[in-house]
């Protein structure tokens, strides 16, 4: 199978073989196909319109890939990127990401420093 990898990070060790476990042959990352597209959608600013999303979410779908590895962007993204998966008529699987936050905690001086670890724990493929 081949998969077009919308994530913003580099994925880990573990990541990388559970998607081999579940049948990943080849992934692409967006930036190969449209660096414009992944840089707008990295960065989402509250200016951003609907009719903007659904553009990147055509540019996407437009690649042509039937599976995807997700999130990217917003929520709001992400509902309007599935929903136009389905209006394609398309069979398209969508490996969404979960995982677990965990939060560190450090007293320095008289500042509290919050350090975010997001630990991966499964991928959920979902077919549409």
């Amino acid at each position: 199978m081949k998969i077009l990898n919308l994530m913003q990070h580099n994925l880990t060790e573990i990541q990388l073989d559970e998607l081999y476990r579940l049948g990943v042959q080849e992934m692409v990352h967006l930036t190969e196909l449209n660096e414009e597209t992944f840089n707008s959608l990295k960065k989402i600013t509250k200016e951003v319109t609907v009719a903007e999303l659904s553009q990147h979410a055509a540019a996407i779908l437009e690649t042509g890939f039937k599976m995807f590895l997700v999130p990217i962007g917003s929520p709001l993204f992400m509902t309007i990127l599935t929903k136009m998966a389905v209006r394609s008529g398309r069979s398209i699987t969508f490996f969404f990401a979960f995982s677990e936050r965990k939060v560190i905690e450090k007293k320095e001086n008289d500042k509290v420093v919050k350090t975010t670890i997001f630990e991966h724990v499964r991928f959920d493929p979902i077919t549409l």
